[in-house]
């Protein structure tokens, strides 16, 4: 369970709704102890929370009401050790939270570590709230205004019988796209209770699985919670084999989410730092601004033609019909090239162009590789030009690498030992003969084997040096091991995909 959960909340699909239990240590106080003080003051003879709440504001009002509970509910300062729980909700870094507390220890958990939350309890909360910033429901409002309170029998009728109340709204729809998991909760909430089975009965059960982190272990009440609402309930002391108390075990549980969120989130930022699933929303270019570059791509002198190139396709979308003639202008740059003055223009230009046909995306890393002629060391470019393709995997450097090598031939300009340099350092990472495709092995033989003459170069060919040392270096699995290592080292403070 500890891992379903896990990769739920790492995966953005998960709300905690957060019951009394969590902040019971803070507060001393629980639902029970509530409706006791206000039957001896209001000598009513019911045991039923919400008729007591009635006859207590029928006796003093809402306003005093709310005065009760603030002096009950609301704290001056968080105690980490007393908000253990609200500290690990914090670290999840989840954008929404739900909530039927009245009492202000999740906001005051946040204010004290300096990270800005919106509190909504009603529509004016909804319509003014900053995107950027966490959300927290107060799902019955919040005591510093009355009106938005529930914890009446009227109340809570009144809020079952107004099905476009804004924040019932905004649960449905978080309950029909992401799992709920509920914290510190009895589920005795009747308003939640009703929602709940007016949702399985509209969706015919069909709806993401929603969870009950249990406090203390109660197998008649997990029967009710799967049998009537369809929610799972975490047993945390059998999470844990029964090594701790279910106390313990429910502190436990919690940390040990928080930890592997964090690192599930970590690999999961740093993959799409390099392999973005969400593309950036960027302007298309236009037929009319390719063609009108035509002049000064060839004729115009290299780096006003580079700067050009730039302008124009730097970090902007290009129509899969054009891409032919951009990865054309690409090449004409790199023939045109005399020197090592613009190498860097050169691989900042590759970076920041969007081509989507491999074909292309291979002819341009290819030119870019073959100007590697001019990467002279005493200018410390040798050294520093690498040019990458967004969206290219490293393996298809040993075919670009063979294409460089046929377009310099057919541009008339000699390999060098600064090209040599070059692909050795590329090659670390190219496979062996016997892992290449067939239909590719033979044209890159053939491209090396012309290079790597002895007459032409002291260099081994990288293709003989991947075949005799593909058996020497140690297993994938230990590179994976340092990169899992050095994710769980790394700060974790992630954002998307609300940023």
């Amino acid at each position: 369970m500890l891992k379903e959960i896990s990769d739920l909340i790492a995966q953005h699909k998960v709300v905690p709704f957060l019951g009394a239990g969590c902040s019971f240590k803070h507060l001393s106080v629980d639902w029970d102890k509530i409706r006791d003080e206000m039957i001896y003051k209001t000598s009513s003879t019911s045991s039923n929370h919400l008729q007591v709440a009635e006859e207590y504001v029928n006796k003093y009002g809402k306003n005093t009401l709310c005065e009760f509970l603030n002096k009950k509910l609301i704290i001056d300062k968080f105690d980490d050790e007393k908000g253990e729980i609200y500290v690990h909700i914090m670290s999840l870094d989840i954008p929404s939270i739900y909530s039927t507390n009245q009492d202000n220890v999740l906001e005051k958990c946040y204010e004290k570590y300096g990270r800005p939350i919106n509190i909504i309890y009603d529509i004016n909360g909804i319509a003014n709230l900053t995107p950027s910033f966490p959300n927290y429901y107060k799902f019955h409002g919040d005591s510093k205004e009355p009106d938005t309170v529930v914890f009446t029998n009227t109340d809570y009728s009144s809020r079952i019988k107004n099905p476009s109340n804004p924040l019932d709204i905004r649960l449905k729809s978080d309950v029909l796209s992401k799992s709920i998991v509920f914290v510190g909760y009895s589920f005795r909430d009747p308003n939640i209770q009703l929602l709940f089975k007016e949702l399985l009965e509209i969706f015919s059960g069909q709806l993401p699985k929603s969870y009950l982190i249990q406090y203390e272990p109660n197998k008649d009440f997990e029967k009710i919670l799967k049998e009537e609402y369809g929610i799972i309930p975490i047993n945390c002391v059998e999470e844990f084999e029964n090594k701790y108390d279910y106390e313990n075990s429910f502190t436990m549980f919690l940390s040990e989410l928080a930890s592997n969120v964090m690192k599930l989130k970590g690999e999961n930022e740093l993959e799409d730092l390099f392999r973005p699933h969400f593309p950036n929303s960027l302007s298309f270019v236009s037929k009319v601004e390719i063609d009108a570059l035509n002049n000064t791509i060839n004729n115009e002198p290299v780096n006003i033609a580079i700067n050009a190139f730039r302008h124009t396709f730097d970090g902007r979308h290009i129509q899969e019909t054009n891409e032919h003639q951009v990865a054309e202008y690409f090449k004409t740059i790199c023939k045109r090239l005399t020197s090592d003055e613009h190498l860097s223009d050169v691989s900042g230009a590759l970076f920041n162009l969007h081509l989507r046909n491999i074909q292309f995306q291979l002819d341009c890393l290819a030119c870019a590789f073959a100007i590697s002629i001019y990467s002279k060391e005493n200018n410390h470019t040798m050294r520093s030009y690498r040019p990458t393709l967004k969206g290219l995997d490293e393996n298809v450097n040993i075919i670009a690498a063979a294409m460089a090598i046929e377009y310099l031939r057919e541009w008339g300009k000699p390999l060098n030992e600064y090209f040599y340099h070059f692909v050795n350092y590329i090659s670390i990472h190219f496979p062996s003969r016997s892992e290449l495709p067939t239909e590719i092995r033979t044209y890159i033989e053939e491209q090396f084997n012309y290079a790597y003459q002895r007459e032409k170069t002291t260099y081994e060919n990288p293709l003989n040096y991947a075949d005799r040392t593909k058996d020497l270096f140690i297993s994938k699995n230990v590179g994976k091991k340092i990169m899992d290592s050095m994710i769980t080292m790394m700060p974790k403070k992630f954002k998307k995909p609300y940023s």
